[in-house]
């Protein structure tokens, strides 16, 4: 937040600011690759949240969410995973 208010972040997101000026996160995130069949007799969207969610909560064990939240400010867990099931 300090940076984004000291205008450091200059127009990029949190994840690219973080990235470029701290370094890559050691910790890889896992995110699925398409829905779920279990889900495909739901809406387009509501696969997407529930798959991400299946997956979001499978990865706590291992740590795979890279110390994401399901939701930020910037784009959490959630609005990354959703915009690769778009593709």
């Amino acid at each position: 937040m300090a940076a984004e208010l000291s205008g450091k972040l200059k127009g990029r997101k949190w994840k690219e600011f973080r990235q470029q000026e701290c370094g890559a996160s050691t910790v890889e995130v896992v995110f699925p690759a398409a829905v779920a069949p279990k889900y495909s007799g739901d809406s387009p969207e509501k696969a997407r949240t529930l798959t991400c969610a299946d997956q979001f909560n499978a990865n706590k064990a291992s740590n795979g969410n890279g110390g994401m939240k399901w939701i930020e400010k910037g784009g959490g867990y959630y609005s990354e995973c959703v915009v690769r099931l778009k593709g």
